[in-house]
């Protein structure tokens, strides 16, 4: 994906693109490995804090790794895709 980014213009002379991609549109909630948007990620991550009891990111970046191995939905959350941000990441 960061050969596709503006920001990696000149960075690359060639890239192989392996493991597959995603094909669909970009959502504001991740379904199956499709891209999520800016604003779903962040809204995500709002869930995720609160969920973890935390008031902001420094608070989990405090936290011990037991504290999210204990929370059953942080322990299947299973993988995370890239985000279009508009700025790396500008499209499906």
């Amino acid at each position: 994906m960061l050969s596709a980014s503006p920001l990696g213009k000149g960075l690359f002379q060639k890239a192989i693109s392996q493991s597959g991609g995603s094909f669909g549109p970009v959502r504001d909630q991740e379904l199956n490995g499709t891209v999520q948007s800016l604003k779903g990620a962040e809204t995500q991550g709002v869930h995720f804090a609160e969920r973890m009891g935390a008031k902001s990111l420094a608070e989990l970046r405090n936290m011990s790794p037991d504290q999210f191995l204990k929370d059953p939905e942080a322990a299947n959350m299973g993988v995370f895709w890239p985000v279009c941000d508009g700025h790396v990441i500008m499209d499906d």
